[in-house]
């Protein structure tokens, strides 16, 4: 048994009905007998290659979702919620075949679906360990935040547009409290992708896809930010409310 299917088995957990397993290809009825196999699977079989795989801190967990995205929510990954409806795996795994989607549709604000199993502060030159968002030079501040007042769009590093909503579903994503220790202990399934990927000719990322990265390190940070004041918030919420309990 791989280590990642290790976790799997002492985190337990309830998994959404109709989810795809880790084990199970995304785009037809294969099985394998692990996780690893299952990824080389779909990159030999179906030329599914994961973005920016070198910043990926949680394998197992960007797979067991995108499972849950197409099993439950019937949804193609390239068309992702704007493409057309679909009311069977089967169905949406034909659609994806047929019309070579077989991909991650990561463009613009798409990407921050994803952003929380990425970690991308490696891909900076003056990166330290245990060095936090806010202390990596060269990304905006939060006082210099750069908005569109009559879109009321926040724009990104790279001139990409993030919508208010799109932002706000993203700060509020929650991948569960055994997600944290998942992912130090996936760095050697990705490894060994990324060996599998290197064996068929993959390069790096490149390009357009490098500015991603910095808009993600970006979007990361400012969740954190936002993560940390909501906390506080609600910290006041409750301390005020047990002083009230005291003084009655």
């Amino acid at each position: 048994m791989d280590e990642v299917e290790e976790q799997d088995a002492e985190a337990g957990g309830g998994v959404p009905l109709g989810a795809i397993s880790i084990k199970d290809c995304l785009f037809c009825p294969h099985h394998s007998s692990s996780l690893m196999k299952n990824v080389a699977h779909m990159t030999k079989i179906h030329s599914f290659f994961i973005p920016d795989i070198e910043y990926l801190s949680d394998l197992k967990g960007l797979i067991q979702y995108l499972g849950e995205k197409v099993g439950v929510g019937k949804i193609c990954l390239w068309c992702n919620e704007k493409g057309k409806s679909f009311y069977s795996t089967e169905a949406v795994q034909a659609h994806m075949n047929d019309k070579s989607h077989c991909k991650l549709f990561t463009d613009g604000d798409a990407a921050l679906e994803f952003a929380d199993f990425y970690d991308f502060r490696s891909s900076y030159p003056d990166h330290k360990e245990r060095e936090e968002p806010d202390e990596i030079e060269g990304l905006p501040s939060e006082k210099t935040l750069d908005y569109d007042d009559e879109t009321m769009e926040l724009i990104l590093p790279s001139g990409a547009r993030v919508g208010h909503r799109s932002l706000m579903r993203y700060y509020k994503q929650r991948f569960g409290l055994s997600r944290a220790v998942a992912v130090a202990k996936n760095q050697k399934a990705v490894g060994r992708v990324l060996q599998q990927y290197r064996a068929l000719g993959w390069t790096g990322s490149t390009g357009a896809a490098l500015m991603n990265k910095r808009d993600m390190q970006y979007v990361q940070r400012m969740k954190s930010k936002w993560l940390l004041k909501t906390g506080m918030k609600n910290n006041a919420t409750k301390q005020m409310h047990f002083r009230a309990q005291v003084m009655f």
